[in-house]
């Protein structure tokens, strides 16, 4: 990496670590203050966005998210984009040297910076890839063995004994055999229903599709490369769903395995298997994304290696650089490289053969983008239309409860007939998560924007609001492909509005929440309309037709689809000066512009407003940070422009007030917006 530079003299080098006193001193970097305990991560990315050398003060920065106290994240992890983007545009090589270092104190941060750095991998940076190489093999050396991923985390820190064997590389499970056969065949034809009670001896995953030595650091890598793979050749098999489930129960075989879901809330969670039954494939014109169902269980807790009340708050405790042991890099020349045969990144996104696929939709859940002829709808709607529609006649329906209407429109939950099927049912913290594998798009904009969204929730939070945003994960895997988080009991408008026609022969969503609606649902409405009406006027998030925003079962809408905003728009763009979407149907559900319920979303409008300002500092430094990057929401004016949303410094809350009235005024049912819902059911059919 010889081109990077800002490397740091030696009396600015220094371990930082932390010495016995628990008093917090307070030291200067550049005129910024710096506890000498744990320092801000925003400080720290502060510091590097200025160009201030930040060695010191990265070495005492906390690594991994609070679990306990996830009100707003704080920690490097979650700056991990923006690091990269700096590490590239300003050439840091000593902060490529300190990812090094805490990829050796942090399991989830190493993965984290290695499918966030493989992603940015391409053939006009050799360098990048070469560090990649470099990153995979250290790490491949440093967690050797088998991993264990949530108890050798917990442990690492908090046993001695059990850290003594880890700092060695010595599995906490080994494995002692496979699992019985009987087991084996879950998922197929001849499975018969059988229990596993006995405990799970885990080692790591073996890939399927190519040869490559079973590593600790690469199990997860390895899995989720297979599960990539399958994606960016399904679209070449015929029929699909058939050549997708059968390389799912390959890889199952190897299940379970020291392998996780990389999305936050569950990634101290194991993966058992994956539902051979639930997999569903979304054929469009180039590219063949599928959903998939996981069973997970978290081991640690199964076998109650922490007392229950003490096993988030002890994975919460900071890690930093400066705490590291460094007995693991005594460890590495025992261990032969295990990368030769595992390529840094997967093979180039396989060409889509366009004259044979020529007659078929193009569909783009996550990266929405209209071209002069394409057509595009959500994901969601392929996965509402697995929901099946319930044959409800008039009589029927005159003795139905709230709930079995609501069950008929978004179907019943699942998830009991899985457990009862599973060999792994007895396990007490077994549960399903759900997501769909795409190939063929770069979704680390989408990242972004759901990055953002995030901070947004979390300020919320802080200043105590009601207001709600449902927020998913994405997860950008490599350069064109991911995973993304399905948010369940939850429908597009467009899906809603059909499924309410076949069955109560309406239109309306108002018409619905009149005659199914509680006072819980409508405030859940009402909460979040407001939060995500704050949160597209600050993004200028476009694109907002009823394929691109849910309804949840309790009332909450749910944004989805973010191709476009900050500077970018969709082709025409119809929805130019349409601060954010408020529908007259919107207004009718809290019924009606005189109403209390919309005089107090104006009160709560403003009062968000007020909350994002004071902390816009929080959003300004995500998006500053990115700037420089070849992101497709970057223009020549986005950041100037997202400033000037947030209006002048001055105003007087009065003044205030009066400018968020206006962004109402201007945006309840602003024709703009009316004709955009207009082309794309003329267009595409979604329901407005």
């Amino acid at each position: 990496m010889s081109k990077f530079k800002d490397q740091p003299t030696s009396s600015q080098s220094g371990c930082g670590c932390l010495g016995g006193s628990k008093q917090k001193n307070m030291m200067k970097f550049s005129h910024i203050e710096v506890d000498d305990e744990i320092v801000s991560a925003s400080i720290i990315m502060e510091m590097i966005y200025r160009g201030q050398n930040a060695h010191m003060a990265l070495s005492r920065c906390r690594l991994n998210p609070n679990l306990v106290l996830l009100q707003f994240r704080d920690d490097l992890e979650y700056f991990v984009p923006q690091l990269i983007n700096q590490i590239l545009y300003k050439q840091l090589e000593y902060v490529l040297n300190f990812i090094l270092k805490a990829a050796e104190v942090d399991f989830f941060f190493a993965h984290t910076f290695f499918f966030a750095w493989r992603s940015i991998v391409n053939d006009n940076n050799p360098e990048i890839e070469n560090y990649l190489r470099l990153f995979l093999s250290t790490l491949d050396r440093v967690y050797k063995k088998t991993l264990l991923i949530a108890a050798c985390l917990e442990n690492h820190q908090f046993n001695d004994g059990i850290e003594q064997q880890v700092s060695k590389g010595v599995p906490i499970v080994q494995q002692v055999n496979k699992l019985p056969d009987r087991l084996q065949e879950y998922g197929t034809l001849f499975y018969s229903n059988h229990v596993f009670n006995d405990t799970l001896h885990l080692a790591n995953y073996e890939s399927i599709f190519r040869q490559a030595q079973p590593t600790g650091f690469c199990s997860t890598i390895d899995f989720w490369d297979d599960i990539i793979y399958i994606s960016q050749n399904l679209h070449l098999a015929d029929p699909k769903i058939i050549s997708l489930k059968a390389d799912i129960q390959k890889v199952n075989r190897g299940l379970p395995a020291a392998v996780y879901i990389p999305f936050q809330g569950v990634r101290n969670y194991v993966v058992l298997n994956i539902v051979v039954d639930e997999c569903r494939v979304f054929s469009t014109k180039c590219r063949s994304p599928f959903y998939l169902c996981f069973e997970i269980y978290r081991p640690e807790e199964e076998a109650e290696l922490i007392p229950n009340p003490l096993r988030n708050s002890r994975l919460s405790v900071p890690k930093t650089v400066g705490k590291m042991d460094n007995k693991n890099s005594s460890e590495n020349n025992e261990t032969q490289d295990c990368t030769r045969n595992r390529p840094t990144y997967l093979c180039k996104i396989v060409e889509a053969e366009e004259d044979a696929e020529e007659g078929k939709e193009d569909l783009s859940q996550f990266s929405n983008i209209l071209r002069d002829n394409d057509v595009t709808h959500s994901y969601y709607e392929d996965l509402n239309n697995l929901v099946s529609i319930q044959n409800v006649t008039g009589q029927q329906l005159k003795k139905m409860s709230k709930k079995e209407l609501t069950d008929a429109i978004y179907g019943s939950d699942n998830s009991d007939k899985i457990r009862n099927n599973s060999p792994f049912r007895n396990f007490k913290t077994w549960k399903l998560v759900h997501l769909i594998v795409k190939s063929g798009d770069d979704l680390r904009q989408e990242q972004f924007a759901m990055q953002l969204i995030s901070t947004f929730d979390q300020i919320f939070k802080i200043e105590q609001l009601k207001l709600q945003l449902t927020t998913y994960e994405v997860i950008s895997l490599g350069p064109g492909y991911g995973l993304i988080e399905v948010v369940r009991d939850a429908l597009s408008i467009d899906s809603f509005k059909k499924k309410l026609n076949d069955i109560l022969q309406i239109k309306c969503l108002s018409q619905y929440f009149r005659m199914n609606s509680s006072q819980a649902m409508i405030s859940n409405f009402l909460n979040s309309l407001v939060a995500y009406s704050l949160v597209c006027y600050f993004l200028q998030i476009k694109d907002r037709h009823n394929g691109n925003i849910l309804l949840h079962r309790d009332g909450n809408i749910v944004h989805i689809d973010f191709g476009f905003f900050l500077s970018s728009a969709p082709k025409g763009n119809l929805e130019k000066e349409v601060p954010f979407k408020l529908t007259e149907e919107y207004v009718d559900i809290l019924g009606g512009y005189d109403s209390n319920l919309f005089k107090r979303f104006r009160k709560m409008f403003f009062e968000g407003f007020k909350a994002i300002r004071r902390h816009k500092d929080k959003i300004l430094l995500l998006v500053k940070m990115m700037e420089n990057s070849n992101l497709n929401c970057f223009k020549e004016k986005t950041l100037s422009d997202l400033e000037r949303r947030f209006l002048q410094n001055d105003l007087s809350d009065t003044q205030l007030y009066v400018q968020c009235q206006k962004l109402i005024d201007l945006s309840r049912g602003n024709w703009r917006a009316n004709w955009y819902d207009k082309y794309q059911y003329y267009v595409q059919g979604i329901m407005y």
